[in-house]
């Protein structure tokens, strides 16, 4: 059997490549319709990091765009972001209700070990705890509304993530997993 010339082979392996790049690209999008759909190929979305066109519920914060990334997929929710001591403070309090494609990120100036509580939250959160590569280090999951239990990072995260309590579960969110923002150095 005659081998293929090695020009041909290069472009055999460029090919596979591309089509690789184009299969497995982060297409995935949560709608914000009657429970969690995931979009085709193709369809509009914000590019991690950036503001999205839309505006935050009680104010005129834009949202960015995270990217998570579960086992084989990629997520991509618009979030408030709470750089600020004031921010983090108010967080996601008296909100009456959290859509799926939605969030909010508290973002600290440097890895520390960080606590969270419910004081006035109404809604049931899963808060994902973030190191500074983007990698989830811990998620406590569907925490309790007006609790004021301290919720710890058991450890030192650069940002927490907060989406609708049960999120993390219904798409395969793990500690390992990645998050992909321009604060992490991993988004735009």
């Amino acid at each position: 059997m005659n081998e293929p010339a090695p020009g041909f082979a290069r472009l055999l392996t460029a090919v596979g490549i591309a089509f690789t790049a184009i299969l497995f690209r982060p297409s995935v999008t949560l709608a914000e319709t009657s429970g969690m759909q995931l979009a085709q190929s193709g369809s509009a979305q914000v590019q991690p990091g950036q503001p999205a066109a839309q505006q935050a519920p009680d104010d005129t914060t834009p949202l960015e765009a995270v990217t998570l990334a579960a086992d084989d997929d990629f997520v991509v929710i618009n979030v408030e972001v709470a750089r600020t001591p004031e921010q983090r403070e108010k967080g996601l309090m008296n909100r009456d209700d959290l859509p799926e494609a939605r969030g909010m990120l508290f973002v600290w100036d440097q890895p520390l070990p960080v606590t969270m509580w419910m004081r006035n939250t109404k809604i049931s959160l899963d808060m994902i705890f973030i190191r500074s590569d983007g990698v989830i280090h811990r998620i406590a999951a569907n925490t309790v509304p007006f609790s004021e239990d301290l919720i710890s990072s058991h450890g030192d995260v650069l940002a927490v993530l907060e989406v609708r309590g049960g999120l993390s579960r219904k798409i395969g969110l793990r500690p390992g997993h990645r998050v992909h923002h321009a604060i992490f150095g991993n988004g735009r």
